[in-house]
């Protein structure tokens, strides 16, 4: 990796100290590198940032990090300031065990489906030790937590250049390893923001994670017949005409079972794809059809949906562009080919 400036260092107290922290007054003060313990010195001249620098040579900016690395991560654990694992986790319903229309698949955390969320967990309610290079089993840790009673343990390996050995990773252990660390600065922020996916990977000795919360059904809608009119209406997932679904398309748990508009004669609530087919419009319309007799262009075998055509209008003198209740006094309707068992099982009356 290429040389870095270093911006951390010892003190004479063996307290690791900022390059910022140093001024003229403490120009003349012993420092020591934290990669290799040899004594370096401040620059601080005007005309390049300050930093640390060796007068003899160079040590290697890659163990200068990782020492570094470990060195925070112990006394951020032993600061007592929270030592965060957020750990990556399914969200899952919380209804799931008591909903007729639970579908793991389609039960969707905001708008995306199958979103993951995190987890989190002070380890200090874990493991009440902190130590550095410590030997556990035929491995030895970079950082090993544990647990003064149980024994339990958790290894955290730094990564610059190398990550952990393969052997080590299949071990069994619970072992979280940083993304490769390149700066000062990303130390830092790892402190600050705790471990997560975004800055390490965790081994499979973690078990998987779920969080429950209220979800919303994207493969369930609200069917609504107008008698008076014949007009029925889904309202469209996808009302500002992009793939992203809107929350309010779909029927959470609390709603099942109250009705959305006053002037709808009929509202059923329907399992199925918007673009699918049968359409879950089209299904609300065939289980109207098969309970009520109600004819709609739609699920007329002969009207093209696609182009919201009917292909009779050339020869009959049928609308060639209807609505769809037209249906009714049409003398050529034929409903379109279905299976009974599959509308019955997809659709329920509000």
């Amino acid at each position: 990796m290429k040389p870095i400036k270093y911006q951390k260092a010892f003190d004479a107290s063996g307290n690791i100290i900022d390059i910022n922290e140093v001024d003229e007054t403490r120009r003349d003060e012993t420092f020591t590198c934290v990669g290799c313990g040899q004594r370096i010195y401040p620059r601080l001249g005007q005309s390049r940032a300050h930093h640390f620098y060796h007068k003899d040579g160079e040590c290697s900016s890659e163990t200068y990090l990782h020492q570094l690395a470990k060195k925070q991560i112990y006394e951020w654990f032993n600061s007592g300031a929270p030592f965060l694992l957020k750990m990556p986790a399914t969200v899952v319903c919380s209804c799931k065990d008591n909903c007729t229309f639970y579908n793991k698949d389609a039960c969707i955390h905001n708008i995306y489906p199958g979103q993951s969320d995190s987890k989190e967990y002070d380890l200090h309610k874990y493991y009440d030790e902190c130590l550095i290079e410590e030997k556990v089993g035929n491995f030895v840790g970079d950082i090993v937590l544990r647990n003064s009673k149980t024994q339990r343990v958790l290894l955290i390996e730094i990564v610059v250049s190398h990550p952990c050995d393969p052997e080590k990773w299949e071990s069994g252990e619970k072992i979280i390893e940083t993304h490769p660390i390149s700066n000062e600065t990303q130390i830092l922020e790892l402190i600050k923001n705790g471990f997560s996916p975004s800055n390490c990977r965790f081994s499979a000795s973690f078990k998987p994670q779920t969080i429950e919360k209220k979800l919303v059904s994207s493969h369930m809608s609200r069917f609504m017949y107008f008698g008076k009119s014949g007009k029925a209406h889904i309202p469209s997932p996808f009302p500002t005409g992009d793939l992203e679904y809107d929350t309010q398309f779909s029927i959470d748990c609390d709603h099942l079972h109250e009705k959305k508009n006053k002037f709808a004669t009929k509202e059923l609530n329907v399992v199925g794809d918007y673009l699918g087919f049968p359409s879950s419009f089209q299904l609300g319309l065939l289980y109207m059809h098969i309970h009520y007799e109600v004819k709609h262009c739609s699920i007329c075998k002969y009207y093209s949906i696609e182009d919201r055509f009917c292909p009779l209008s050339k020869k009959y003198s049928t609308p060639a562009f209807p609505d769809g209740p037209e249906a009714k006094e049409c003398h050529y309707f034929r409903v379109m080919n279905y299976q009974k068992e599959e509308v019955e099982a997809n659709v329920f009356e509000v």
